[in-house]
């Protein structure tokens, strides 16, 4: 199960949260164990689209305890009162905003106990849209080269990330510079 969060809320911190990413980032290179098959399961898990990553300065349990209050509040944090809830709406979903003014989604979630499935909202404040690729690459780059973050940004270091880490395609001529933004992005606290 890749969340950050206990049941029943699922939240995919790889995917939205930086703040998350970044403590992992940091852990794995600080790690002298090679985690490579993890990570490399991880970084499926992120899929192949664009997401909206949360860069705001609450951490997941923070954001997961504010989606609990607001539920109880709403008295709808039972999994069938949730559902109902949901239900009531056009789209299957609906947008809470939590203090830092960010909008999260809130969805059915596909496994019993992660019935709760949240992320944050297409645009919200203290997001940025990402596309799933260059994401995953920074990832793998940076846990390749152990956090070095000049490394991280080399042509060759991230095409070897890609291939043994993220199982991705090389980069060519057209060489994506939006990998090196996220690797500075993810690395900043460093």
């Amino acid at each position: 199960m890749i969340s950050c969060l206990k049941p029943p809320i699922l939240l995919n911190g790889w995917k939205h949260h930086l703040g998350f990413v970044r403590r992992m980032v940091n852990d794995l290179s600080d790690s002298e164990i090679d985690q490579k098959e993890e990570i490399t399961r991880i970084l499926k898990s992120i899929g192949g689209s664009q997401f909206d990553l949360y860069l705001g300065d609450l951490d997941e349990y923070s954001i997961g305890w504010q989606t609990t209050k607001y539920l109880e509040n709403e008295k709808v944090y039972k999994k069938t009162d949730y559902f109902k809830w949901l239900d009531t709406t056009n789209k299957n979903f609906r947008n809470i905003i939590i203090d830092d003014g960010s909008v999260w989604t809130m969805l059915k979630g596909n496994f019993d106990d992660y019935y709760i499935h949240i992320h944050p909202a297409r645009y919200s404040p203290c997001t940025i849209r990402v596309k799933a690729n260059p994401w995953k690459s920074a990832i793998a780059s940076l846990v390749y080269t152990k956090g070095d973050i000049k490394k991280a940004c080399q042509p060759e270091i991230i095409n070897i990330s890609r291939h043994t880490i993220a199982n991705l395609e090389p980069v060519h001529e057209k060489f994506d510079h939006k990998i090196e933004e996220l690797i500075r992005l993810i690395a900043m606290n460093k």
